[in-house]
């Protein structure tokens, strides 16, 4: 008699004595993506229970419930208010290159465009500044209405700096001084005064101011930087430029007649969003193109729909990381494009 046991050639059993469950690849018919699709979405069950209760894999379990929505079995809708401006914020951080676009209501009059700005100015700031960080502001009459109107945020312990040098008037408010201590008071912070003029007679005297030794420290802040608040516009006599008198019409058009169409902190840009070089513009004392892009947020804020165009340009340069603006702003920004149109089609929309 032999002894040694031979190897067993039957298959496994299941409980009843049958073959034992072997999971199958996939779910191929309506009635088995429905049930799979009701089990996870309306009963709320796991996709590993789904898979042992339907004797399937997860994987086909996944695949099946990604084919019920490509079907329509599945239709996911989203209930928003009607201030919910989501899909058009997605659109705008897609078309420029944005982290965040927070969008608020249009209205006729500017004044409540501005305040419901700078509670979104508000949030985003109390999520980012961290105390001992550096908050740079740049200068002009939206940023005015920004400090204005923007509720406290409990921060405390932030320096705030100008990223330009003195220019306008402190009785209008516009002043960079001004911005600097109102914006402080609302996030409790310390305010940093630049006494050098910001416009001077030449790329010269800037250079010289700059490089003085009582310049150093605001140098050292704007090394610092963790956060710059921007405003933009175009460079026309509705400008803050022109009305508060820091730049006469002949000056604007010589600004325009080298390829500038926007300004951001005094900085030119054309169409695609190219920093131009004019005479004018590099007698000002500011933070730099190269060093205002090393900054970690950088938050524009215009409203308007008549700031698009302008706006678009600026935007196509990268300068910004986030946007604040309106809702008709913000589709007027779509319509213009991540890309500036060529020459012959712009020539023709003018024709229109």
């Amino acid at each position: 008699m032999n002894s040694r046991r031979r190897k067993s050639s039957k298959t496994p059993r299941g409980p009843r004595g049958g073959p034992g469950p072997r999971p199958l690849s996939l779910i191929s018919s309506k009635t088995q993506l429905s049930k799979a699709a009701q089990l996870y979405y309306v009963e709320e069950i796991s996709q590993h229970q789904i898979a042992k209760r339907m004797n399937v894999s997860v994987a086909s379990v996944s695949r099946a419930l990604d084919k019920a929505r490509r079907l329509g079995i599945v239709r996911i809708t989203i209930h928003a208010d009607a201030d919910d401006f989501s899909q058009l914020e997605i659109a705008l951080e897609q078309a420029f290159g944005l982290r965040e676009c927070l969008l608020v209501p249009s209205f006729e009059q500017i004044d409540h465009v501005y305040a419901a700005m700078a509670r979104s100015l508000a949030e985003i700031l109390g999520r980012i500044l961290r105390r001992g960080d550096t908050l740079g502001l740049s200068w002009g009459e939206t940023l005015k209405a920004m400090g204005d109107n923007m509720p406290p945020v409990p921060v405390k312990g932030v320096d705030v700096v100008p990223i330009t040098g003195a220019l306008g008037t402190i009785d209008t408010g516009i002043y960079p001084g001004s911005l600097a201590r109102v914006f402080a008071e609302k996030i409790g912070g310390t305010p940093y005064l630049i006494n050098t003029p910001a416009i001077v007679g030449s790329d010269a005297i800037r250079r010289s101011l700059i490089s003085d030794s009582s310049f150093q420290q605001i140098l050292d802040m704007w090394k610092r930087l963790n956060v710059v608040v921007l405003g933009a516009g175009g460079l026309g006599k509705e400008s803050s430029m022109f009305r508060a008198s820091i730049f006469s019409a002949s000056e604007l058009e010589a600004m325009q007649q080298a390829g500038g169409v926007a300004a951001c902190n005094f900085i030119l840009f054309d169409e695609s969003g190219n920093a131009v070089r004019a005479e004018v513009a590099d007698r000002v004392v500011k933070l730099p193109l190269n060093e205002l892009k090393h900054v970690e947020h950088r938050i524009l804020i215009a409203g308007g729909r008549n700031k698009a165009h302008a706006l678009a340009a600026v935007l196509r340069s990268r300068i910004a990381t986030a946007i604040i603006t309106d809702v008709e702003c913000a589709r007027a920004l779509l319509r213009e494009g991540s890309e500036a149109p060529a020459p012959a089609a712009r020539e023709a929309e003018k024709s229109t």
